[in-house]
């Protein structure tokens, strides 16, 4: 993945930063979000949140499948 968006962006290999813990990025992006947030959800927004959870759950869905899928790996541009 690095290596594509390296080539993608033109960056060479020390201009593209991944730090080690990046799984974490976007929750500690959502907690910096939720602090500046004026509006405080209490409990029980949260627990309508909870239950339009589970309403909204797909029953039948369509296995992931390679059929349609053009691999790009090793093709000359």
């Amino acid at each position: 993945m690095t290596a594509a968006l390296r080539e993608v962006f033109g960056l060479k290999e020390g201009e593209l930063i991944v730090p080690d813990l990046y799984a974490w990025c976007g929750a500690v992006g959502t907690a910096i979000l939720e602090t500046e947030e004026r509006r405080k959800r209490n409990f029980r927004d949260i627990h309508r949140l909870n239950q339009h959870e589970s309403e909204a759950r797909v029953q039948d869905v369509t296995p992931l499948s390679m059929q349609d899928v053009v691999l790009l790996r090793g093709e000359r541009r």
